[in-house]
């Protein structure tokens, strides 16, 4: 009788112990999550691909027809001889406004030595950017003077209306307009390499074309 006890002990321990083994082992099947369950991946932007240009939210319909503006406009230049139209928003800046594509350039506020600068850097090429820099109650020498301190990589000539112009050892292109608004001046800063000329070199200056003081 001891001994079928014994036996019995001894039989009943071992399916403990395998039923304890087959309940470990069956969780590793049933955490697998379904595909249904698995987070959603946000989509990653095609940098190639061109991105709206921000705004300030001051522009809007009222803001624009406060100054006297259109909200929107096409910018309207030739390239390679062909007429060619760009959509462009009006951006109300510090004391000024700018029409800037649609497309294809980002929007950035910076300081630059001090000096606020309101920039454009094209997505598709980082050596292309349009900025406007508020340079504060300099005089045309003054401010000549300090852009040509501060881009000291350009070698820069003064042209017949008190711009600047140059490139720079790799062959990029740098000018410079300056407007007077009251009592302030800005400098309007495009740059680009010298073989987008015919292309951003275009595009930019005919932006510039658009910058208009806010009285």
């Amino acid at each position: 009788m001891k001994k079928f006890l014994a036996w019995t002990l001894i039989f009943a321990m071992a399916a403990m112990v395998v039923a304890c083994g087959a309940e470990s082992t069956a969780p590793s099947g049933s955490m697998e999550a379904e595909p249904s369950a698995l987070p959603e991946q946000s989509a990653v932007p095609d940098v190639n691909e061109a991105q709206p240009t921000a705004q300030l939210p001051e522009s809007t319909p009222d803001a624009c027809e406060n100054i006297g503006r259109e909200q929107n406009k096409d910018l309207v230049y030739y390239l390679e001889g062909e007429e060619t139209k760009e959509p462009a928003t009006l951006y109300i800046g510090d004391g000024y406004s700018v029409y800037i594509p649609n497309e294809g350039f980002q929007l950035e506020h910076d300081t630059e030595n001090g000096v606020p600068a309101d920039s454009w850097e094209s997505i598709l090429n980082e050596e292309v950017k349009f900025e406007i820099l508020h340079l504060g109650e300099m005089d045309l020498k003054q401010a000549q003077e300090w852009v040509i301190s501060e881009e000291d990589d350009y070698q820069l000539i003064e042209d017949k209306r008190g711009g600047l112009g140059g490139t720079d050892k790799a062959d990029n292109v740098l000018d410079v307009r300056f407007e007077t608004v009251g009592n302030s001046i800005y400098a309007l800063i495009s740059k680009y390499p010298m073989e987008a000329t015919e292309g951003f070199g275009v595009t930019l200056s005919v932006v510039a074309d658009t910058f208009e003081p806010i009285q």
